[in-house]
């Protein structure tokens, strides 16, 4: 009711009492969307076939929190469910410049070259923060015709930067 109040129509979410939530949304009139899974990889398909069903104002959106908290296994159950349902998928990119340093450290490239190798983005979606992209991570992006959300409040908390706006 707070956001409403405020003029806030829409909340993207990915943390706690999901199906709580989905159904108080609802009953306010709400645009509710889910991200992530709340659980095992394994019951993603089970939690995004209940979510997508529940209401039109409320719907799951294949996601991770991020790469640096998210095994390899885990992302292909993700990449397997966006393939099978066409779906679009978001998660954190590119937040920090070590979060960004890590990934290329650890696979040779950057998250959202990762992310698309996997096939994560064939069906659009976007990424949270997004501070530190590449010019190629930026042409992934408009290839895909992803979404930047930006999160000045919380970069400027962390003192991360903040992603270029203007630029995109």
């Amino acid at each position: 009711m707070e956001y409403l109040s405020g003029g806030t129509t829409a909340a993207f979410d990915m943390y706690y009492f999901r199906y709580l939530n989905a159904q108080s949304a609802i009953d306010c009139g709400f645009r509710y969307v889910l991200c992530g899974t709340n659980g095992a990889p394994e019951t993603v398909e089970e939690e995004y076939v209940r979510v997508n069903a529940m209401h039109p104002l409320v719907s799951l959106i294949p996601s991770i929190h991020a790469g640096y908290t998210t095994s390899l296994e885990d992302m292909e159950i993700i990449a397997e469910l966006v393939q099978r349902h066409k779906a679009p998928f978001f998660t954190h990119i590119s937040e920090t410049m070590a979060q960004t340093q890590e990934c290329i450290d650890r696979r040779g490239m950057t998250p959202t070259e990762h992310y698309e190798s996997l096939g994560l983005f064939d069906y659009g979606g976007g990424g949270y923060h997004c501070v530190y992209l590449s010019d190629h991570d930026a042409e992934i992006f408009k290839r895909h015709d992803l979404s930047v959300v930006s999160c000045p409040a919380s970069n400027a908390k962390l003192g991360n930067g903040f992603a270029p706006v203007a630029e995109m």
